[in-house]
């Protein structure tokens, strides 16, 4: 019995998930400061994976179709982190890894219109 439990455990051990934050360049995104950015945003984005993260391998986040989705044109002062909110934690452990939520704060500067 505790070999079962010890190759779940290996299994377990053996998986990994990818999520690749790029761009379409539908909007323009930089990394730099501009002065007439001055109202900060703020979205978050999840990203579902299931079976340890196992399937899928990967996402892809297209940050411009996240932040054009939520109306911004230019964003100045990119930043995006990987977060881990209490919800997400709670979900993992209550499926014992089953369902994996990762989720991805973005935020930078943006025109007031």
């Amino acid at each position: 019995m505790s070999k079962i439990f010890l190759y779940i455990f290996a299994f377990i051990l053996c998986s990994c998930s990818t999520t690749n934050i790029k761009s379409k360049n539908n909007i323009p995104l930089t990394f730099a400061s501009e002065e007439e950015s001055t109202k900060d945003i703020k979205t978050s984005v999840t990203k579902e994976f299931f079976l340890w993260g196992m399937i899928p391998r990967s996402h892809d986040l297209y940050i411009d179709d996240a932040l054009a989705k939520r109306g911004y044109d230019k964003v100045t002062n990119l930043v995006v982190t990987q977060k881990n909110r209490t919800s997400d934690i709670v979900w993992t452990i209550l499926s014992f890894g089953v369902y994996l939520p990762q989720t991805f704060e973005i935020s930078g500067k943006s025109t007031i219109k």
